[in-house]
């Protein structure tokens, strides 16, 4: 079974908790990994791929004194923030990696099934953190020197040769990381960080400043890779089949064309662009630099540009991308109920989640729909969603297949959507308001409850209540007859329902507290539940490796 459909949902999810250096010519543009084992420290660090490490400059020794292990920052108040709030906040920042024997082999804060890494390395952990020191302190003295530095030394292959810069990036994708965004809070643009540890090994930060606030258009040519497997759910057809190297050859030799010809980018984007946006040229939209997106990289390289300039290619979780910008435009906007029915490319077919099976279904319903349009909310039950775009962000096989109809009408036939087949009813426009994405992270003084204990195990939020309301009983803070009430509607919570269930089961039972209570007693409750998640959040040691990031 495909890796990538039997976690989608889950990566997706995480996801949405979860949406540029300088370089002239494609002989800096990234190449193939050495084959070599990682060189040892100083004396022949990373060179930039495809080309043979040669000593680099000397970096001053290592104070003895340091200990083994790496202080991580302090935990920073962004911790008591509305989880949904850190979907709104985007940092800009660069990185030096430095592995060793004992790490993750993949690209770091990555969700997306993306494994592009040089050979696993042979460093021990002393050596790979002594390295990381020595960088550090050299970056420290001369922020000037961080892209330099991260040419030379990072391992992370996919930005080393953009000088480590990883763009803007969402903050929720970063939770996973907590001890990164500890980090970043504790930085201002220009400063560069003492080490921090997660899995994949140890990282020097140089936060930068956010880019002037303006709206850049792109096109892009994704030419896919085995290594990048994401791109299963946004492929125009069958991938091909590809090695890194394979790709980054092809990728760089597009990039050349488009380079030379840059009037025909999206006559050669229809032609060899693996993504499905290669049918209107590659076009994806248009957008803020201040915007948050699932492709920093991309926005990265975009912001580089000239108008009608085409950049070098840039590694993402969907493969090698050559961009070239586009001038802003009007854009056209769609709003449309879907009915889409998902498959699993893994599965034999004729069971009942094949792709064979799933499209005779859709098939089906879309026979029903040509005749009997009216029942489209009947037969969109549990299957269907509703969304509002703009052109070039959506499907843009749903987007063409709207552009005919008016609101009310039903698509004709099946609209391929990656993994799943839709069909659609275009809906009258609604007023969107505009998303203002922050660029620092939140400084909460207390925690909102209501989506804290959303974000809760229901065992968790059970036993903080139950704390609570015992205290409050031994300490006479509240009339016994208040207690009671309290201890009868957390009984009402179960360890057995779905996040959706939980949801509305909790701020029931706050708003029933409230009642209960009355405002002054409830106001002195929730302020003893804010201090109970703040201590927890601020004092509680994880569990285990994973729940560090390391």
């Amino acid at each position: 079974m495909s890796v990538v459909s039997v976690k989608v949902q889950h990566v997706l999810l995480l996801l949405a908790a979860v949406g540029c250096s300088q370089r002239e010519d494609v002989a800096g543009a990234s190449s193939s990994t050495s084959s070599a084992s990682n060189p040892p420290a100083l004396e022949a660090p990373l060179a930039p791929l495809g080309e043979v490490p040669s000593p680099g400059p000397s970096l001053p020794e290592a104070p003895r004194a340091h200990p083994p292990f790496v202080m991580p920052y302090p935990r920073a108040n962004w911790r008591l923030a509305n989880p949904d709030a850190l979907g709104h906040v985007v940092q800009w920042f660069s990185q030096i990696l430095i592995r060793h024997e004992g790490v993750r082999n993949e690209v770091p804060f990555n969700l997306a099934y993306w494994f592009s890494a040089p050979p696993r390395s042979t460093r021990s952990r002393e050596d790979a953190l002594a390295l990381a020191r020595e960088i550090a302190a050299r970056a420290a003295q001369d922020p000037k020197q961080f892209a330099d530095l991260a040419r030379r030394y990072s391992e992370d292959i996919t930005n080393r040769d953009d000088g480590g810069a990883m763009g803007g990036v969402v903050a929720s994708s970063l939770v996973l990381w907590p001890q990164i965004l500890d980090a970043l809070a504790a930085l201002q643009p220009g400063d560069v960080s003492e080490v921090v540890e997660t899995r994949y090994g140890f990282h020097v930060l140089l936060r930068s400043a956010p880019p002037a606030e303006v709206a850049l258009g792109g096109s892009h040519i994704v030419i896919a890779h085995d290594q990048a497997q994401w791109i299963e759910l946004e492929a125009r057809g069958p991938v091909p089949r590809r090695t890194r190297d394979e790709a980054l050859a092809l990728a760089t030799d597009l990039y050349r064309k488009a380079r030379a010809a840059p009037q025909r980018f999206a006559e050669l984007a229809k032609k060899s662009s693996d993504q499905r946006d290669a049918v209107v040229g590659g076009d994806f939209g248009q957008w803020s630099t201040r915007e948050g997106t699932s492709y920093p990289a991309r926005m990265r390289r975009l912001l580089e540009l000239r108008v009608g300039e085409v950049g070098a290619p840039v590694e993402t979780h969907l493969g090698f991308e050559i961009v070239q910008r586009t001038p802003p435009r009007p854009r056209s906007q769609y709003r449309a109920q879907t009915i889409e029915l998902g498959f699993d490319s893994g599965a034999e077919p004729g069971t009942d989640l094949s792709r064979d099976v799933v499209q005779a279904k859709a098939e089906a319903i879309a026979s029903v729909l040509a005749t009997a349009p009216d029942r489209f909310d009947e037969l969109a039950r549990n299957t269907s969603w509703v969304r509002q775009w703009e052109e070039g962000r959506g499907l843009p096989a749903l987007t063409s297949a709207l552009e005919a109809l008016k609101p009310g009408e039903i698509t004709k036939g099946l609209i391929p959507g990656g993994l799943s087949f839709l069909i659609a009813r275009r809906l009258p426009l609604e007023p969107v308001a505009a998303v203002r994405f922050e660029t620092e992270l939140p400084r909460v003084e207390h925690p909102d409850l209501e989506a804290h204990f959303d974000n809760m195990d229901p065992r968790d939020v059970s036993s903080l209540l139950s704390e609570a309301i015992r205290d409050a009983r031994a300490g006479a803070r509240l009339p016994l007859g208040k207690v009671d009430a309290l201890t009868f509607l957390v009984q009402q919570l179960s360890p057995d329902q779905t996040p959706e269930e939980q949801v509305g089961a909790v701020r029931t039972l706050l708003t029933e507290a409230r009642a209960v209570l009355g405002e002054g007693d409830y106001a002195a409750f929730s302020a003893d539940l804010q201090r109970r998640i703040t201590t927890n959040l601020f004092s509680a040691e994880p569990d285990s490796k994973e729940e560090r990031g390391l």
